[in-house]
Formats: structure tokens, C-alpha cells, sequence
């Protein structure tokens, strides 16, 4: 079938810029425009968790390109085509993996006791403490005797 659609990517005059977003189609009642479904995540920086979001976006289909509801198809920003529509279906993508593939990780930490939402911190066995270790004797002079005689009185002990 002959593309005749100006605003086509690919056979029209339509160009391109910024954006392009991976989504499913929710709605083609329209005429030549369809409802994509794209979902997103956003970091929640209070909990320290990711959370998932959606918004859906009306997109130009050309003639060329045949998606029906369900589908998985690639949208691209453009000019503007009327009051809502700011993008044009680029492809329709062929893969069904193709939203998992492209989706953020979500980072889900499960508690493990009865506790929800709590984080639980995981108990560290204590390192022994060593014992100071001894002293090398060294033999008794009277140089070693006045020296402990002052670090005993420097204690607060005497020394008989």
C-alpha cells in the first residue's frame, strides 16, 4: 500500500526532533491518531524506592503503518499537528519483550520480619576484642625500676 500521509516520517514531510518513547497503544478510535500508553519510573527520594508512573500520549498514525490496541509501537516528538497531537508513530515494534527490555529497574526491597516498610539493618558479628598483648619482660635494672616507679606514680599508684 502507497503512503500518501505528509505527515509520515518515513514517506512525508514530517521531520522528527527530540523525544522518542516506547509505548502501547490504549485507544485507535480516532481518526489517523491513536492513544499510546507509556510507562516510566521516578526514583522517590524519601523512601528511597522507585515508583512507577504512566501517562498516555495521542500520536499521529500514518496510513503506512497498521496498529490495532495492544500493540507495542515507537513514538517520536514532532511539530505540533493539532491541539493535543505532538507525536507521530515511527515503527511498530515486532518484539513483545520490547517494554521489559526498555523499562527502568525497580528496586523493591521486602522486609524480612512481620515489619512493613521498615528497612532492617542485618546484624554484624562483633569482631573479638583482642586482648593487649603482654609486654616482652625485659630483666630488672635499676634504670627499668625508676622508669615504672614514675609510671606508677603518674597512675596514681604506689609502688613498694
Amino acid at each position: 500500500m502507497e503512503c500518501r500521509d505528509r505527515n509520515c516520517p518515513e514517506h512525508g514531510e514530517l521531520a522528527t526532533r527530540g523525544m522518542t518513547l516506547l509505548g502501547r497503544v490504549v485507544s485507535d478510535k480516532m481518526q489517523k491518531t491513536i492513544t499510546v500508553k507509556v510507562e516510566y519510573t521516578v526514583k522517590v527520594p524519601k523512601y528511597e524506592r522507585f515508583k512507577r508512573k504512566h501517562t498516555k500520549i495521542k500520536a499521529h498514525k500514518p496510513d503506512c503503518i497498521d496498529v490495532k490496541v495492544g500493540d507495542i509501537v515507537h513514538v517520536a516528538e514532532c511539530r505540533p499537528l493539532s491541539k493535543s497531537v505532538h507525536f507521530v508513530v515511527t515503527r511498530k515494534e515486532t518484539s513483545a519483550d520490547a517494554l521489559k527490555e526498555k523499562a527502568l529497574p525497580v528496586e523493591v526491597e521486602k522486609p524480612k520480619s512481620g515489619k512493613t516498610g521498615a528497612k532492617e539493618k542485618k546484624a554484624e558479628p562483633k569482631k573479638a576484642e583482642k586482648s593487649p598483648e603482654p609486654k616482652p619482660e625485659k630483666p630488672e635494672t635499676e634504670e627499668t625500676k625508676a622508669e615504672e616507679a614514675v609510671e606508677a606514680e603518674d597512675n596514681g599508684e604506689t609502688r613498694e
